[in-house]
């Protein structure tokens, strides 16, 4: 779906989703698509952690490894999931890149741990 001008997401009274295409054919990615792949981006982050998590009580980290699983818990306490996300109870962008980096903190220290 798109509504006007393909450069602008904020011209229509709905928002564009999907991939547009310029002329050429090129993909032009509306905020939607990047909020797609930004969360799926998101998932693998959580799985590699709470793989990492998993293989660090194996071997014998069981402090560091709750340490992670803390704060994995925390962000995982914040979450809103809705049916349909609009306007109410999202993160801004100073959350998302907290909580992202907390988890790429924890990811680095157990991955440097587990070598």
């Amino acid at each position: 779906n798109s509504r006007h001008d393909q450069w602008n997401n904020l011209d229509s009274s709905s928002s564009d989703f999907g991939v547009r295409t310029d002329p050429d054919g090129r993909p032009i990615p509306t905020p939607i698509w990047e909020a797609y792949r930004e969360g799926i981006d998101d998932g693998k982050y959580i799985f590699t952690l709470e793989t990492l998590i998993a293989r660090a009580v194996e071997m014998g980290f069981k402090k560091e490894a709750d340490a992670a699983k803390a704060d994995l818990e925390l962000i995982k306490r914040n979450m809103f999931i809705q049916e349909r996300y609009k306007d109410k109870n999202l993160w801004g962008a100073d959350t998302f890149d907290a909580y992202r980096w907390l988890i790429a903190e924890n990811i680095m220290k157990l991955d440097e741990l587990l070598k």
